[in-house]
């Protein structure tokens, strides 16, 4: 059958019309709303704190947000998170759009203004130039503060790297330094935003203590010149140098600078000990420095003749034993010229008695200051004469003219008999004399008491040997062997005798209960005698070798002529405890005469010798006719 197009259009137009009204179009998706986290930025390059600006859309189920920017000169923004790289100072707009999404959200955008800054400086510290030194315990601030670039900026802090040095100041830089060596201190600033980044800068700081490296000459006499090299002096103030040597303080330093002192030897130090240096709380101790004494010629030319002048013009002849005044003048037995010399502290020479006055060998010599006498023992005469030193007139004192041997006491002073009589020494106080009786070997008294006075032995008995007596009253069991000086102990207590061929100094109490023993030298040996020798040392450990003068200081301290001729030639020290150091002197075997410090001195054959209360200066006579002064 045929269709008909026409009517089957016409069927169909019903069905159309349904279809037509059934696809009827929706409303529009809506428009979201972004918003950013704050609506502009600004950002700082080299910031610590993140730069990021997050839109948030009030259709938070629609589609993808991205950003842009308008300006990558300025910065570049990741598209996906909204985050910022900062490239340059400057001004970008930043764009965020979110793109639609069918039934869901229509696309939107949204802006802001960013603003990037450039980043913060970096600060350059300064200190100021070194050398970075600080000296352990001056009282001189030691502090290096640092300068910044940006002093507006953050705060500066210290700190030292090795507190046991130095420790520092956080805040003002101050240094306390503690022992030598050396740390690093370092200061930082801190960062402040918008000001400037952090820096650093240090120094290196050596600290020195005070300290002595070396000194020179390493050995000297009185007045000796010493340089003292080390670190941490007092270069300002000469008196904040405190010096001593071996423990004797010496005058205010000279020449001084923080590395360098000048100094002159003190007397008193004789001996080897340290050197030290005190300066503030610090000491510095360096050893061994050893200070000899000094030996010069007073007076006295070496000829054998008598002559009167000053110093070096004058002349003696075997001067022997010796005394001084109050005054400091020396008086001196000039055997040889049978003469009695006075020489002045300065060494003016003049003969104040001779034989004229009746003397023939004066040997013995002492002062006695409240009669203002000098007494002199005859070796010839046999006799003790006194001089008046205001008048210089001579009186026969002790002893009587005889002609054979005796040693008899008598029955006053002008009747008792001496022989050789030789070492001297009296005690002002009572006025009561002490002898050497050298060829009878016997130690006496002679006493001004009574009408007439007297004379007693009180140690000896008229041989010649060497025997120790413990027990008195006046010791006469004791024996001795040929005995010199004679010097009696400060306190007036006990006497000193420099027995000569017994090569031992002998002490002899004259208070109380008279004792005899042996206070420095050898007991014998084998033999009747103590062994001879030039050893130092303490008591009966020490040596001599026919020590001859004796003289003792107010401190008790003695000083002997060790006299052996051509062997000794030595000045010995003995203290109050017995121990035996040598002064000056050497074997003159070789060189009989030479001034010089302490060992390298030459002295022959000392005899007599007279020391000042002090100890600070010895006078010596010596067998090449001078007169030799001391100073330890």
């Amino acid at each position: 059958m045929k269709t008909n197009p026409l009517k089957i259009f016409l069927l169909l137009i019903p069905i159309l019309i349904v279809t037509l009204n059934g696809c009827k179009k929706d409303d529009p998706d809506p428009v979201p709303t972004l918003t950013f986290t704050a609506s502009s930025l600004s950002c700082q390059i080299g910031s610590a704190t993140a730069c990021t600006n997050v839109a948030t859309s009030s259709i938070t189920s629609g589609g993808a947000i991205t950003y842009a920017t308008s300006n990558p000169a300025v910065a570049n923004i990741n598209p996906s998170s909204g985050a910022l790289t900062l490239v340059a100072a400057g001004t970008a707009t930043i764009t965020a759009t979110q793109v639609a999404v069918v039934k869901k959200n229509a696309a939107a955008t949204a802006t802001y203004s960013l603003t990037v800054t450039a980043p913060d400086p970096t600060p350059t510290l300064t200190f100021a130039a070194g050398p970075y030194v600080c000296a352990v315990g001056t009282s001189t601030a030691c502090t290096w503060m640092a300068t910044s670039s940006v002093p507006n900026g953050g705060a500066i802090t210290y700190v030292s790297a090795t507190t046991a040095v130095a420790t520092v100041n956080a805040t003002t830089g101050a240094i306390t330094p503690l022992s030598a060596g050396t740390t690093l201190v370092t200061a930082t600033q801190a960062s402040l935003t918008g000001k400037n980044t952090q820096a650093t800068a240090s120094y290196t700081l050596t600290v020195v203590a005070l300290s002595i490296t070396s000194f020179s000459p390493t050995f000297g006499g009185v007045d000796y010149t010493v340089v003292i090299s080390g670190t941490n002096f007092d270069g300002a103030t000469a008196a904040n140098n405190i010096v001593s040597i071996n423990g004797v303080t010496t005058a205010t330093p000279t020449n001084i600078s923080s590395t360098s002192l000048t100094v002159k030897v003190p007397k008193g130090a004789t001996g080897a000990g340290n050197i030290v240096v005190k300066v503030g709380n610090q000491t510095a101790t360096k050893g061994t420095f050893t200070e000899y004494a000094t030996v010069t010629t007073l007076a006295g030319d070496g000829t054998q003749a008598l002559k009167d002048d000053a110093g070096l013009k004058a002349a003696f002849y075997s001067p022997a034993h010796m005394t001084l005044d109050a005054s400091g003048n020396i008086y001196v037995a000039d055997y040889g010229n049978s003469a009695v010399r006075k020489v002045t502290s300065d060494g003016v020479v003049t003969t104040i008695a001779d034989f004229s006055n009746g003397f023939h060998e004066p040997w013995g010599i002492t002062y006695s200051n409240s009669k203002g006498k000098l007494y002199v023992s005859d070796r010839s005469t046999n006799l003790i004469s006194s001089i008046t030193l205001s008048s210089n007139a001579v009186n026969w004192y002790a002893g009587s003219t005889y002609n054979g041997d005796g040693h008899d006491t008598g029955t006053n002073l002008t009747d008792a008999q001496f022989d050789r009589p030789q070492g001297l020494a009296i005690n002002d106080a009572f006025g009561n004399l002490y002898l050497a009786d050298y060829w009878f070997s016997l130690i006496r008294e002679i006493s001004s008491g009574g009408s007439a006075g007297y004379v007693f032995e009180l140690g000896g008995n008229a041989t010649s040997a060497y025997i120790n007596a413990p027990n008195g009253p006046l010791s006469t069991s004791s024996a001795f062997y040929f005995p010199d000086g004679v010097a009696l102990e400060p306190n007036g207590d006990f006497l000193l005798v420099a027995d000569k061929a017994n090569n031992a100094i002998r002490k002899v109490t004259v208070q109380g209960s008279v004792t005899t023993t042996t206070f420095a030298g050898s007991l014998p040996n084998g033999t009747s005698s103590g062994e001879g020798g030039s050893t130092d040392g303490t008591g009966t450990a020490a040596r001599f070798y026919y020590p001859a003068g004796i003289a003792m200081d107010a401190a008790g301290n003695a000083y002997v002529c060790d006299n052996y001729n051509g062997g000794n030639g030595l000045i010995r020290k003995i203290t109050p405890a017995g121990v035996v150091t040598t002064i000056a002197g050497g074997t003159t075997d070789n060189v009989q005469y030479l001034d010089g410090l302490g060992p390298y001195a030459r002295i022959y054959a000392p005899e007599g010798i007279a020391v000042t209360p002090d100890g600070s200066a010895i006078y010596v006579s010596d067998g090449t006719n001078r007169i030799r002064k001391i100073v330890p």
